[in-house]
């Protein structure tokens, strides 16, 4: 049987820990990542269940220092639509440039799931790291313009749409980190970056550089 793996990459923000609950996956559901985080698994459990539909198997593999959250709701997806989509944690990365170089080890094509401000540094990374048979990139804003959603996902989607998005700086400093990926399509120096800002994490969680700048 062919296999697929979905591949959600990571993605923190400045006040991406404040916990929140969300009427559609239920009162007794608290979760403390960006609303973007959400949306990508939307994105993947329904395209899991889509290809497991066509007799396909399929599974989600989630990486990055959120990966274990973004676990958490692919289960309350499954629990909350009687489904049963795999999904395996990798939280060996960092970054969106160790996020892709941690897929290697893996040996299925891969549909990656990002966002769209930062799906050129993905493609930039993934074009290094993977051959081009290997993966397919889809932002999550696009995947749900063009996919035929049900009325659960449509619902938590619309409840989602109320909550606090990617500020703009985060969005700003896109531009650099991507300029740093084409000088370096291995790392973009990002593995450095993101060293520094975990060590700032630890010693200050809330006040700190990063967070401040939106790259938090």
């Amino acid at each position: 049987m062919d296999k697929r793996e979905i591949a959600i990459l990571g993605y923190e923000h400045d006040g991406s820990r404040e916990v929140y609950h969300l009427e559609s996956l239920g009162e007794d559901f608290e979760i403390n990542v960006p609303p973007e985080n959400i949306y990508m698994a939307i994105c993947a459990h329904h395209e899991a269940n889509k290809l497991i539909g066509e007799g396909l198997e399929a599974s989600i593999l989630t990486v990055g220092g959120s990966a274990i959250s973004n676990k958490r709701i692919v289960d309350r997806l499954n629990e909350m639509t009687g489904t049963d989509v795999p999904v395996e944690v990798d939280i060996s990365s960092n970054s969106i440039a160790s996020n892709i170089k941690s897929l290697v080890k893996y040996e299925v094509p891969f549909l990656i799931i990002c966002q769209k401000f930062a799906k050129l540094r993905t493609y930039i990374h993934s074009n290094y790291h993977l051959n081009k048979e290997e993966f397919e990139i889809k932002d999550w804003e696009t995947y749900i313009e063009e996919s035929e959603l049900d009325s659960f996902e449509e619902g938590l989607i619309k409840e989602l749409s109320t909550l606090r998005h990617v500020p703009l700086q985060r969005k700003m400093a896109e531009g650099v980190l991507t300029l740093l990926a084409y000088l370096d399509p291995e790392d973009g120096f990002t593995t450095k970056i993101a060293s520094l800002r975990q060590k700032l994490r630890k010693g200050k969680p809330k006040d700190n550089f990063f967070n401040k700048t939106g790259l938090g």
